[in-house]
């Protein structure tokens, strides 16, 4: 459950970031957190690979 949630709850939150303070941020992290869906999809698979399995 919590692979589903943490990357809704994190794209939801990029989204509302504004953009002025997105762009304070260096380069790397700006290419990272500029595109909600890839965040929210490093997340899931970050947490697929971390949390055990319910089998």
């Amino acid at each position: 459950m919590y692979i589903i949630a943490v990357p809704m709850i994190l794209t939801l939150a990029l989204v509302l970031i504004p953009k002025d303070y997105l762009n304070s941020l260096p380069m790397f992290v700006q290419y990272l957190l500029g595109s909600p869906i890839l965040a929210a999809s490093m997340a899931a698979i970050v947490l697929n690979k971390i949390l055990p399995s319910g089998k």
